[in-house]
């Protein structure tokens, strides 16, 4: 089956675009249908495109397809009948690409031109043509951002019909095409006016490729030389394409068709699948390489997937048969198949059966009944007789083979590479052959393969060129083995990894630790301080981690240290290794420093206290720095000690108070003290202070005067103040006066 558009072509072209040999003159081709011998079921698929779609068009190459032309009459009149004329705009109903400028409007020259320059319209379009100019040149009346297909002197005014020249629009969405026909149209100047010249432009949607089709082009040196040109030339002289033999000069041509296809970047967006009928992918390239079939029609399927200009995506396929077999009646199959042979003819009424097994014992009656089918399990000659009640007997012969089915003798062997810069960084797979084979026959089973994937082991397809020398990529890899019968029909399957592991350790960093209680030892979880350091980024599940206290110990595997790991030693180095768990001879090492800092002993603080001043707001202010000799129980010069408002700011350092400090909490708050190590600041201890403000006493206001009478008159008389006490207080306790 073929998807075909009215007179255009479609589509991708993943091969390399400089190979002509074959270009698609369908949108999207998978090729004839195949038939092929059993002894030889495999074979190329190859489906061909016109042209990659959204291809970048900074560059072009030309090739030359064989593909049936679309009608020269019976477009839209372009009205081009005055000569050397560029005819009005045209517009047309999708944009087109062209050295990677998109328009949707051109303008058509009386000479075989199409610009897109459309400033050009309705002017004079020239026609001299020297015998220097050839493309790229913007001499005299070459223009740039123009098709020339093919430039030479043409009147239409000799015959002024304005369906003469004439385009018409073909196909549908997204795959249309613009179509301009020059109709036998008359060459300029009394001694040329008897020739004319038939040729057709063609302008893709899609795929941006322009055509060119040459049906009839006579040159008559009566005139201008008879020089033409034929090639196209974008937006400055270095961007142009002529196909060769066809720059400025004297030539003629008929039935020649030259395709300008874009040759820059591909789309990335765009994918091709074969598929086999279960859905099974056995290519992802135009090109499917010995694809193996089974007895009988098999259908492939070629899709093409591509994103549009707008964004929207479209697929298209297209389907190809491939048919293995023999003689109409010749069975092929794999030991342990069957095969029912069916003799039926509606007026027998009886079927004699003989089989020979090509050994000698001639045949033998298998079965002598009504029924017009044998199931055959066995290579040789199934001969029948086919009686009728009234008309002499008829036979038929059946072949059937029957070839033997490899089997995969020994599951075959994983395989491991260490990278450790001295053994080699590619897999020998053929290693597993004798693993596969086993005692089979090899002169029967000679044909064992490796594959990336198992449809393509299923299909016999893809298969790794150089087996000997597999990259090893890194990490775990699964390759898949296929061993078949020399016919090409049976075979087995099978897998195995490959493994290329790299261990390294770190690079490591070196350990502060501190001593927070300063009796002169530590506690380190060195596994979760150091493990993902040393690992850096090799998978934990793949690779094991230990640390020891000698090189040789870490190369050795021995005395790993105890985790958690108590030291007094400072500074002090310890080794690292990382190793593969599946093979411990694939390792990496590297060692760090640990040093130890002691945090610097501090006492409990006592609380500090204030006195609030009326109106007994519960602020006041404190002198924290004052309680830094009692924490540290010094003066401690090796201390550093700063004060914050909260846990997380005393542990990360941030927002030391300084004195005097005004309490943010009413009443009661507590300070938090970081005593650091003034050597090593991350080596701390954090203390809690409290700070009280307590209310003060208010007294009663106003007191009565204390007045005593001068009894003797000496101005002078004993006052006992403490009898003012019940009335200062005014029922307060807890206070002294």
């Amino acid at each position: 089956m073929k998807i075909t558009f009215p007179y255009f072509i479609i589509l991708v072209f993943l091969l390399p675009l400089h190979s002509f040999s074959q270009l698609a003159c369908e949108s999207l081709d998978a090729g004839s249908d195949v038939t092929l011998d059993v002894s030889m079921p495999c074979t190329d698929l190859l489906a061909t495109l016109i042209g990659l779609p959204n291809t970048d068009t900074s560059t072009y190459v030309v090739g030359e397809p064989v593909c049936p032309l679309p009608p020269i009459n019976g477009g839209s009149p372009s009205n081009v009948v005055i000569d050397d004329r560029w005819s009005q705009i045209i517009n047309i109903p999708f944009e087109f690409e062209y050295y990677q400028n998109t328009y949707t409007s051109l303008v058509i020259g009386a000479n075989g031109q199409i610009s897109f320059d459309t400033s050009l319209a309705d002017t004079g379009s020239g026609y001299v043509i020297g015998a220097g100019d050839l493309l790229p040149t913007t001499n005299g009346t070459f223009t740039l951002n123009t098709i020339y297909g093919a430039y030479h002197d043409m009147d239409p005014s000799i015959s002024p019909d304005p369906t003469q020249i004439n385009y018409l629009v073909a196909g549908t969405a997204p795959f249309r095409s613009f179509i301009l026909n020059f109709d036998d149209v008359e060459h300029f100047g009394s001694s040329c006016s008897s020739f004319s010249t038939t040729q057709q432009v063609i302008l893709y949607e899609s795929s941006n490729v322009i055509e060119v089709n040459l049906v009839d082009k006579p040159a008559c040196t009566g005139w201008n030389g008879g020089r033409a040109t034929l090639g196209i030339q974008g937006n400055n002289t270095g961007e142009f394409a002529v196909p060769p033999g066809r720059n400025t000069g004297v030539w003629d041509a008929v039935d020649e068709s030259y395709r300008f296809i874009p040759d820059g970047p591909e789309d990335p967006n765009t994918t091709v699948v074969w598929t086999a009928p279960d859905g099974s992918v056995i290519s992802s390239d135009l090109l499917a390489a010995g694809v193996c079939s089974p007895i009988g029609t098999t259908t492939y399927t070629v899709t093409v997937t591509f994103t549009l200009p707008n964004g929207t995506t479209t697929t298209v396929f297209d389907t190809v048969n491939v048919t293995v077999g023999g003689a109409t009646n010749d069975f092929f199959g794999c030991q342990g198949d069957s095969f029912e042979l069916d003799a039926t003819d509606p007026a027998a009424n009886n079927y004699i059966w003989t089989f020979d097994d090509g050994m000698g014992g001639g045949p033998v009656v298998v079965q002598n009944s009504p029924d017009p089918t044998f199931d055959a399990t066995q290579t040789g000659i199934y001969d029948v007789t086919i009686e009728y009640p009234s008309a002499p007997s008829g036979n038929m012969t059946f072949n059937v083979t029957i070839y033997p089915q490899p089997v995969i003798a020994t599951q075959p062997e994983d395989f491991f590479i260490c990278d450790d810069s001295t053994m080699p960084n590619s897999f020998d797979l053929t290693q597993n052959d004798d693993d596969v084979l086993g005692g089979q026959d090899p002169t029967e089973f000679d044909n064992i393969t490796y594959h990336t994937s198992q449809a393509d082991a299923n299909m016999g397809s893809n298969n790794i060129l150089n087996p000997t020398t597999y990259p090893a990529t890194g990490g775990t890899e699964t390759i898949y083995v296929r061993i078949e019968q020399n016919a090409g029909l049976c075979f087995a399957t099978a897998f195995f990894t490959i493994t290329y592991s790299q261990a390294s350790a770190g690079p490591m960093t070196s350990l502060d630790a501190c001593d927070l209680d300063s009796d002169g030892t530590v506690s380190l979880d060195l596994q979760t301080l150091k493990g993902s350091e040393a690992l850096n980024g090799q998978d934990p599940l793949d690779y094991r981690v230990s640390f020891h206290p000698t090189q040789m110990d870490a190369d050795g595997n021995t005395s790993p240290l105890a985790n958690p790991y108590v030291t007094n030693v400072t500074p002090q180095q310890v080794f690292v290794r990382v190793e593969n768990r599946d093979n411990t001879d694939c390792y990496g090492t590297d060692s760090f420093d640990i040093t130890i800092a002691v945090a610097p002993e501090f006492v409990q603080p006592t609380p500090m206290e204030m006195c609030d001043e009326v109106p007994n707001d519960g602020i006041a202010e404190f002198d924290l720095e004052s309680k830094t000799d009692e924490i540290t129980n010094g003066p401690n010069p090796n201390a550093m000690v700063t004060y914050h408002l909260s846990q997380l700011e005393a542990d990360n350092g941030m927002n030391p108070q300084s004195s005097p400090f005004e309490n943010t909490m009413s009443s009661f708050q507590i300070i938090y003290v970081r005593v650091a190590n003034a050597s090593s600041p991350t080596c701390y201890n954090v203390v809690e202070l409290e700070l009280n403000v307590n209310d003060s006493p208010e007294i009663e206001d106003p007191i009565m005067d204390y007045v005593e009478c001068d009894n003797d008159g000496d101005g002078s008389e004993v006052f006992d103040l403490t009898s003012k006490d019940l009335e200062i207080l005014d029922g307060l306790v807890g206070v002294t006066l």
